[in-house]
Formats: C-alpha cells, sequence, structure tokens
C-alpha cells in the first residue's frame, strides 16, 4: 500500500512523505527471517505478548543471529 504522510511545521511548513507499506504473512516473515539466517525465537500479536490471533494489532518477532 502507498500513501503519503502530511506534516505541518510549527512555523507552517508543509512536507510530503511518501510510504510503502507491505503487508506478510507470520509465514512469509518466518521464511525471510530464516533465509537471512536469523533464528525465530518467539511471536506474539502484540507487545504485551498477547498471543497472535485474527484481527490482532501487530506481529512482534522475537529472532536472533544463532
Amino acid at each position: 500500500m502507498d500513501f503519503r504522510a502530511h506534516e505541518i511545521a510549527e512555523d507552517g511548513t508543509e512536507s510530503v512523505q511518501p510510504s510503502r507499506i507491505r503487508f506478510r504473512s507470520q509465514d512469509q516473515i518466518r521464511s525471510m527471517l530464516i533465509e537471512a539466517g536469523l533464528v525465530v525465537e518467539d511471536v506474539f500479536g502484540g507487545f504485551r505478548s498477547e498471543p497472535v490471533g485474527r484481527g490482532v494489532g501487530a506481529l512482534v518477532v522475537i529472532a536472533q543471529r544463532p
């Protein structure tokens, strides 16, 4: 998904920053991390260690080098 973030500074100057978000499944993220040589330690559905489930707001992955 492509979008633009508009920001107006205190002095009235406006800046526009184009951004792109790519949504990935848990399996896709896990595969990319493994391909990069990392070991996936844990996966959570939020920053408070919530379980992964449908409709979660975030996917938090704990990975490290072996």
